[in-house]
Parts: structure tokens; sequence; C-alpha cells
């Protein structure tokens, strides 16, 4: 049986004129009636479950139309499903129609079409009618969001053994039954974000022992039970970030022995307690930033001995007078540790916390207190550094002793700029804040950096530029010169006349002219901002804002600096 296009619609067309033709006829027949409105509503009822049905049948067919149009075929054999291949397949049914389809009315789904991915949009669902997929066995993805759908139920995608990937968002779920998730053996992903949920039955994730990424962010979950995640046993990834969460068992991670991620990230947890992960043996990732912590116990990392990633940072704002609490000994177990982001917690950090931690790549310590920095000489294999808004005493002394030859990217906040040894000729990138003063010949060894930015409060410092202060760096694609000029001061005319000491950082044989730019009052400055001229050209700018005036040029590279992710590059543009 082959159909086109408009025998498709004029079919269902025809149907759906049918319908409401009898249902007039009755309508007009019942007017004598005496019981004519419970007969007419009864009457209009039927009509709305008719319609409901071809129209589901409707979109379907309509939404295959689709697709062989785009392949350039314009006949359909309905007697082979085979070729009939859906890659997407949208079925809508707005506020104004019920979703009240027999399954066993969608019995040609099976015989006429094969679908494997399925999108299901519904104003009004409160239950995922699980027998409409009874002949959807074909289906790797479906998408559902149904916004006043508010529970998963046993056995409602039992018929979809094929399925590999599941997302539900955007609903009201609260609740997770028993084996709600029943029949979906083959199941690799499933995505829960942003819906309500509070709670799981025992066992509401029986028979997903193949998953892999389980997403249950933006949530309402408060606290985890012991067994939560039983049955889990190939899961990898588990994101948990934007919930309540408070506390959790020590067994509320138990079946999880594969789990190599977990985010934690901007829940409420105010103590870490010991042994609390101790089940997740092969943890690679571990996200615990933006909470409340008051405190991590001594024993709380114990078992994560392949943990390489480590961000508990954000715990406590720089104007907050509390801290985060922890022994110096918390990091022991976990000696292969590459990143660790500890900024914002108000620490008042030692050596001894980081004397196991000798593969470090990545150390972010700002908005901390130290008393010294000597400890990072034994961080051979650092590559960056953030020590910005760190309290430490006669920091320039103690950093013409540090020997970092690996160091690409170092963030530090300093009045006196300080001189960079020979170790640091491998160095990248540097980000300098409050700086008042140069010491002589401060960059002579920063022979391949690529990025340079500095910041500072004292709008004297303009007065001190000289050609000297920038001695050393040739190889710059970007540098910004920043001047805190709160309350505003007018530096422009100032700066202009300092035009010959950047220009001086510049090849002179390209020739460019400064252009003036007035910024949209944000003191948050990214490559990707600026409009780059033809390849190998170089942009020099005055920036102004409320707050910030910038003397800046790019020279084909894009800068991504992006601190929250824990990234510091250059990435250069093609010749």
């Amino acid at each position: 049986m082959f159909l086109n296009k408009q025998e498709i619609i004029g079919y269902f067309s025809d149907q759906i004129n049918l319908i409401d033709l009898q249902c007039e006829k009755a309508l007009i027949a019942l007017e004598s009636c005496a019981k004519k409105d419970e007969e007419k509503n009864l009457v209009n009822t039927t009509r709305k479950l008719l319609i409901s049905k071809d129209f589901a049948k409707l979109q379907i067919f309509s939404n295959l139309v689709r697709e062989k149009e785009r392949s350039g075929e314009f006949l359909i054999d309905l007697t082979n499903p085979n070729e009939n291949n859906f890659n997407n397949l949208t079925l809508h049914v707005d506020s104004n129609k019920t979703f009240n389809v027999n399954p066993n009315d969608l019995d040609f789904i099976q015989r006429n079409i094969n679908m494997k991915k399925f999108f299901l949009s519904h104003s009004n669902l409160k239950r995922i009618p699980g027998e409409i997929f009874r002949f959807m066995k074909s289906l790797n993805l479906l998408d559902i969001m149904c916004d006043k759908l508010i529970y998963l139920q046993e056995n409602n995608f039992k018929h979809l053994e094929n399925l590999t990937c599941l997302r539900i968002h955007y609903c009201k779920i609260e609740f997770i039954e028993t084996n709600a998730f029943s029949g979906l053996k083959s199941l690799r992903e499933l995505d829960l974000y942003g819906n309500k949920i509070k709670k799981f039955g025992k066992g509401a994730f029986n028979d997903l022992e193949n998953l892999k990424y389980l997403n249950l962010s933006k949530n309402c979950i408060e606290i985890l039970k012991d067994n939560t995640f039983n049955g889990l046993k190939s899961l990898h990834k588990l994101v948990l970030d934007e919930n309540r969460i408070r506390n959790f068992g020590k067994e509320a991670f138990n079946d999880l022995e594969n789990l190599k991620y977990l985010n934690l990230d901007r829940n409420c947890i105010e103590i870490l307690k010991d042994n609390t992960l101790s089940l997740l043996s092969n943890l690679e990732y571990l996200l615990l930033t933006d909470n409340p912590l008051s405190q991590i116990e001594s024993d709380a990392f114990n078992g994560l001995k392949n943990l390489s990633f480590l961000d508990i940072g954000n715990s406590h704002r720089y104007w907050s007078t509390e801290s985060l609490n922890f022994d110096s000994t918390v990091f022991q177990p976990c000696t292969g540790l590459k990143i660790i982001n500890l900024g914002k917690n108000n620490v008042n950090l030692t050596s001894e916390y980081f004397n196991k931690l000798t593969s470090l790549q990545f150390l972010n310590i700002r908005h901390n207190m130290i008393d010294e920095i000597n400890f990072l000489n034994k961080m051979q294999n650092l590559e960056i550094l953030d020590l910005q808004f760190i309290n430490t005493k006669e920091f320039n002394e103690n950093f013409e002793k540090l020997c970092l030859p690996n160091l690409k990217f170092l963030v530090i906040t300093c009045e006196t700029v300080p001189r960079f040894n020979s170790s640091f000729s491998n160095l990248k990138g540097i980000h300098i804040n409050r700086a008042k003063n140069f010491q002589n010949g401060a960059f002579v060894n920063l022979l391949n950096l690529d990025y340079f930015r500095l910041r500072t409060n004292d709008q004297k410092l303009v007065d001190k530029l000289e050609k000297e202060s920038f001695k050393g760096l040739k190889s710059l694609k970007y540098f910004a010169f920043e001047i805190n000029t709160y309350p505003y001061i007018d530096l422009k005319d100032q700066l202009k006349d300092k035009e010959s000491v950047f220009m001086s950082l510049l090849d002179p044989q390209i020739e460019i002219k400064p252009v003036l730019f007035y910024s949209n009052g944000s003191s948050s400055i990214k490559g990707e901002d600026f409009d780059f001229e033809s390849k190998g050209s170089v942009n020099l700018k005055l920036l102004e804002s409320d707050r910030i005036i910038i003397f800046l040029f790019l020279h084909n590279a894009v800068m991504h600096f992006d601190y929250y992710n824990n990234e510091y590059y250059i990435k250069m543009k093609d010749n």
C-alpha cells in the first residue's frame, strides 16, 4: 500500500469531518430529548475520544511525510516498516486536547513505522500512560516534557526494551516509585533534570543494570537515604547539583563501585562526615563547590584513592567572617590528585595540607590565608596556580625562591610586582592584581608569555610606567592594563600620554593605530568580546567604563579565561 502526502492528510481530514458530521446529527436529534444536556455531554466526550485517536495518527504520519520529503521520497510504503525510519518524532498535545488514546489504536506504528526517537509533550498529562509504548519497541530515545506530570509509576516503560536514552525534563515529578524503570535493561542515559523530585521508592532504579549516566540536577532532594542507588553497578556519572541535599547516609552510594564522576555542587551540605564517600573507590571527579561547608571531617575522603579532581571552592565568600575547617591530613588518601580548587574558603592553610599532593597540576587557593609559599616547590608538575587575594607575609622575598619550571598560568595579588626568575621561562599567562610598583626587570625571563593582565587600584601607577617596565615581553598575544577608577576619574589623556610605552610591546613592522573604545561598563573582559581584523593583524584598544580603563591589544589570538571551570588557555587563530 503506497500513499502520498495529500492522500494521508486527506484521509485523516475526512475521518475527522465524518466524526464531526455524525456528532452534529446526534446533537440535533437530542434537542427534543428530556435529558438533552446530559446526552449532549456524552456525545461531545465521545467526539473528543475519537478525534484524539485520529489526531495522534495524523501527527505521526505527518512527521513520517516530512521525514520522507527530506530524503527526496514522495511515496510511502506502509507494508515495509524498515523503510519508514524516524530520526525524530514529536507528538504535541496542547491543553485543549485530551490524550485518551487507546494503545490498541497505535498498533499501526509497529506495522508501518520503524521509530527510533520520540518526543512527547502534553500540557495536562499527570501520569505516563505506559501502554502507549506497547508498539514502540524499536525506540532508542524517549523525551518527555509534560508540565503537570507528578509521578513515575511502576512499569511505566516496561515495553521499551531497546531504549538507550530517557529524558524527562521540566515536569513536576515529586516521587519515583519502586520499579519505575522496570524493563529498561538497555538504558544507558537517564536525565531527570528540572523536576521536583524529593523522594525515591525502595528499588526505584531496579533493572537499570547498564545505566552509565544519571542526571538528577535541579530537583528538591534533601536527604539521600542508604541504598538509594542500589542496582546501578555500571553507573559512571551521577549529577546531583542544585538540589537541597543536607546530608546522606554512609551507604547512600552503595552499589556505585564503578562511579567516576559525582557532582554535588550548589546544595546545602554543611558537614562532610567521615567515610561518607568511602564506597566510591573508583571515583575520579568530585565537585562540592558552592555548599555552605563549615567542616570536613578528617576521614571524609577515605577510600578515594583514584580521585584526580576535587572542587570544594566557594564555601564562604571573601567578606564572610566564617571559615571552612578541616584537618591538615584530610587529603592524604588522595595522593593522585591533579586538580584541586580550594578558593574562597577562608582557610588558614599550612604546608602540611599539601605534603602528599606532589602530583598536582592545578591549584587554586585564592581568598585563603597561608603563612608561606615555599611548599609549592614540591609541586614540580604544577601548571596552573591561583594565589589571588591570599594573605601571605614577605610575598616578594619568598616568591623569588620559587622554582616551578612547568608552570603555564599564574594568578597573584601583590603591591610590588616580583621579579620572575628563570624557572618561570615556560609561563604562558599571568594575571596580577592590586599592583602599585614594579621591580626592575620583573619580566625579563618571561620570554614565552602570551597573556598578560594587570589590574590596579592605584591610579599613580600610570605615571610610573616606562618602556623598561615591560621589558622581556616580546611574545604577547593578549595584553590588558586595567585601572580601577572608582570614584570615577578621567584618565583617558593620562593613558594616551603613555601610548608609546604600550606601543613598544608591539612588533614595529605592523602598522596600527590605537582605537578608542567605550565598553558597556563590565569589568570582565574576554577575548571573544572583541572583533578581529584580517589574519595577522593587531587590535590596539583603549577601553573605558564606569570603573575600569583598559589598554588592550590582541594579536592573532583568542583568550579564553574561565576560572570557574578551571580553564586558562589561549586558542591561537589559524594562519
